[in-house]
């Protein structure tokens, strides 16, 4: 399993972390003393998270609560999937602005992690569009999560 580490930069407009790896009992969260910024947070090279990362990212969020705006941007599939699962997970302080969504195609036996953003794809009210996808092969993909869940955090 991938050893878990946060680059933390700090600007005078906003504190930016980056994600690299597994999100596990292992993993240690930063320590945010300054709350008067927003906390963006990118986790494109979040690769995993287990029941401990979980635990550990909601400990975290709780003492995060005084943040006014804590921002995601590139959230993979293996952290939205437990956004509605898991309460505490995500809190009214976060938005979304861009994350991804995983398609199947049973044909080419593939599958496709599309990045959907905010404005184009979707509002923090909802789903405004659900691109069409091809497989390798020209085929239409399937979205292969449950669009009434995986979405709900939106709203």
């Amino acid at each position: 399993m991938n050893s878990f580490s946060v680059d933390v930069a700090e600007t005078s407009a906003d504190i930016k972390l980056t994600f690299h790896g597994s999100l596990s009992e292992n993993s240690s969260m930063p320590v945010i003393s300054t709350v008067n910024r927003p906390i963006l947070i990118d986790m494109l090279d979040l690769k995993y998270i287990n029941s401990y990362g979980i635990k550990l990212w909601c400990q975290w969020t709780l003492q995060q609560q005084s943040v006014k705006q804590i921002i995601f941007e590139n959230c993979p599939f293996v952290f939205v999937k437990h956004i509605t699962a898991v309460r505490g997970l995500w809190t009214s302080n976060m938005t979304m602005k861009s994350f991804f969504v995983p398609y199947y195609s049973d044909e080419a036996q593939e599958r496709k992690d599309v990045l959907f953003t905010e404005g184009v794809h979707f509002t923090q009210q909802g789903v405004r569009e659900i691109p069409q996808v091809q497989d390798s092969k020209g085929q239409p993909m399937e979205l292969d999560v449950n669009k009434s869940t995986y979405f709900s955090f939106l709203k």
